[in-house]
């Protein structure tokens, strides 16, 4: 097994990058790849905080393309689209 594959594997099991469980983790960002992340992280880690700058969402006038790869990780995700 390649070493980013024993890395996923240990992050699956709630284990942190030095093998201790994964108690709090603090995602800094509520942007789209901070949401994923600490939805991912949820999956594994007892608590999940998630931090954002703004006091609310804002309108920021842009579009997102869904690709095939970005659909499929949604699945993984557990959100299908």
């Amino acid at each position: 097994m390649s070493s980013g594959g024993s890395v996923a594997a240990v992050r699956r099991a709630g284990i942190g990058i030095y093998g201790e469980p994964m108690d709090h983790v603090v995602v800094v960002g509520a942007g789209i790849g901070g949401l994923a992340a600490s939805l991912v992280l949820s999956r594994v880690a007892e608590q999940v905080t998630l931090v954002e700058r703004a006091d609310h969402p804002a309108e920021v006038g842009a579009a997102l393309a869904l690709q095939v790869q970005t659909v499929r990780s949604a699945s993984v995700l557990g959100k299908g689209l």
